[in-house]
């Protein structure tokens, strides 16, 4: 069954901005949006904001995660791909992180049971692209590669919204 609405989720240090360039691209295909705005302050949290927007969202849904973890610069690390206005925003907009969303065990991956779609970022530097490719092969995911920093939802925004939009399908 076709999908009807797209949920968003941001990654560590970030918030539902980061989805400003795809949003557009999906609304056109006729999805419905939402960004989750995740507080940052532990996992239990993020996920229940999550579960929150998954409840409130007309199904059936797609999810969509970007990274959630790690402490970078980010001009140089995160979002390298971008131009020094995007880098400002994107540092402006970043969320705090507690320590505790790296110590809480999660008891159960989406990826094991679910279609999986992932991006492999091939100018990472967060996550090496050969790790990214790893994850793609272990979740028997549908996956495309993009020259892009870590943040390819706003360096390449047509292309990451075409395989949300596949995977809406």
């Amino acid at each position: 069954m076709k999908a009807k609405t797209a949920i968003l989720v941001h990654g560590a240090f970030a918030d539902g901005s980061s989805w400003q360039k795809v949003i557009p691209h999906l609304e056109k295909a006729g999805l419905k949006v939402i960004a989750v705005q995740n507080p940052l302050d532990s996992l239990e949290n993020d996920v229940a904001a999550t579960k929150r927007a998954i409840r409130n969202a007309e199904g059936p849904i797609v999810l969509v995660g970007h990274s959630w973890a790690g402490v970078e610069g980010i001009k140089r690390y995160f979002a390298a791909g971008l131009s020094a206005e995007e880098q400002a925003v994107v540092a402006a907009t970043q969320g705090p992180f507690h320590s505790r969303t790296l110590t809480t065990p999660v008891s159960q991956a989406a990826w094991r049971e679910k279609p999986t779609f992932m991006v492999v970022a091939t100018k990472d530097a967060i996550i090496p692209p050969q790790m990214e490719r790893d994850q793609v092969k272990a979740a028997k995911a549908t996956a495309i590669e993009v020259p892009s920093s870590h943040v390819a939802m706003l360096s390449f925004p047509k292309e990451v919204a075409e395989l949300i939009i596949k995977a809406a399908a």
